[in-house]
């Protein structure tokens, strides 16, 4: 393995390049609506929009996100517009004017086909709408954060065991479909709904120093620390009922090594010593786990594990991106070269094998064999550009490839 030095260098070089002339390009280009408004709902892995896609809130707050975070990383202003698109589109379609919050799914002309509320996805309209306030100085934008976020503490969060239940009506109304998708167990609460409460809390902090939300992100490293992570094992449990049983035995080694950093950034942004150690000693706990059970010969992170046993084989996207960041934080809180080593060893099995030469943007997942799965979409209503371009944001920034 070359010196830190050469391989930090390289990376940055590499991954700076990846933003500018794929990533980006694709969702300048191949995803606006230009019929029915907004962002297309579907593109297929060859890059064909699918007609008629109904439009869902992640996808869209995600793209918010995305396009405000390139936009102020790399001072581009041609991707103002693109935030502006999709802040417009969210104010004018999923934002649910008589019972607060946003819908789940709009059809393709923008009408709600599900108006359930979904704890997640308000969590990602949160993090969109600061991310847009800071290139916009939209004062409506931050506005609307603090007024959804009051929102979940009053009607989301659980006053008897904390946290915070999954899904609700229209109304707030308990909601017994729970589940995000098919994929997730129908229970009251989640780990993947908490980390992204977390993650959403932690930058309407940084921009307001709201002392409620900050009390919240202390609340949520409590429920994190006291609920969710295993310490004797170094993993998260996916699935709760409601006084956090856990119903899981699936260990998501994409979660895993996302948490690690997500938990040191809420830490570092309450500014309290204590919970600062203690994030970073479960950082480096978690890291080295992953590392250890989850990473392949190639360097790629398996998507999930039952028992120290893998579970499932296939290479997803996001994993990938998340495992880059999660290295390079374990190495930049101990200074052990064998996580910057594999953050450069994830990074080289992206480029070989989840970026799209042909098509652009990144393939959903790769099999066994690294070869891509073509039924798998480009662009849906889970799949955005957040997990992509936030890894190559976040990645320059620690290793110091400064927009």
């Amino acid at each position: 393995m070359q010196d830190a030095d050469n391989l930090i260098g390289q990376m940055v070089h590499d991954i700076r390049n990846e933003l500018e002339t794929n990533i980006l390009p694709f969702w300048k280009s191949k995803v606006l609506d230009d019929v029915n408004g907004g962002f297309t709902g579907e593109i297929r892995s060859d890059g064909q929009s699918v007609p008629n896609a109904d439009k869902g809130l992640i996808l869209n707050a995600r793209n918010l996100w995305s396009y405000a975070s390139c936009c102020r990383f790399l001072k581009d202003s041609s991707l103002k517009p693109l935030a502006d698109r999709a802040y417009q589109y969210i104010e004018a379609h999923f934002l649910d004017k008589d019972y607060g919050g946003a819908y789940w799914m709009l059809d393709a002309k923008g009408k709600p086909i599900d108006t359930s509320k979904k704890c997640y996805g308000q969590a990602f309209l949160i993090y969109g709408w600061v991310e847009y306030y800071r290139i916009s100085r939209n004062t409506d934008a931050l506005q609307h954060a603090m007024e959804l976020y009051r929102l979940l503490e009053s009607k989301v969060k659980d006053p008897v065991y904390g946290g915070y239940t999954e899904a609700f009506d229209r109304d707030w109304s308990v909601n017994d479909g729970l589940r995000l998708s098919d994929k997730d167990m129908n229970e009251k609460k989640s780990m993947n709904n908490h980390l992204h409460v977390l993650e959403a809390y932690t930058q309407l902090f940084l921009e307001t120093r709201d002392p409620d939300v900050g009390r919240s992100i202390a609340d949520l490293l409590a429920v994190f620390k006291n609920h969710i992570i295993d310490r004797e094992r170094g993993h998260l449990r996916l699935f709760f009922t409601d006084d956090w049983l856990c119903k899981s035995e699936l260990d998501s080694y994409g979660h895993d090594i996302e948490a690690t950093w997500l938990q040191c950034e809420a830490a570092e942004a309450l500014g309290d010593p204590e919970w600062i150690n203690e994030m970073r000693q479960i950082a480096l706990q978690m890291a080295d786990v992953c590392l250890r059970e989850g990473v392949d010969s190639d360097g790629a992170i398996f998507h999930e594990g039952w028992k120290c046993h893998i579970h499932d084989r296939d290479k997803h996207w996001w994993p990938q991106a998340e495992a880059v960041v999660g290295f390079v934080n374990a190495w930049q809180i101990s200074g052990d070269k064998r996580y910057i080593e594999a953050a450069a060893k994830t990074w080289r099995f992206i480029q070989e094998h989840i970026i799209d030469r042909q098509n652009g943007e990144w393939h959903w997942k790769v099999d066994g064999d690294r070869q891509p799965c073509p039924n798998e979409p480009k662009v849906s209503a889970w799949k955005s550009f957040y997990h992509n371009s936030r890894f190559c944001i976040e990645t320059l920034h620690r290793l110091g490839g400064h927009g």
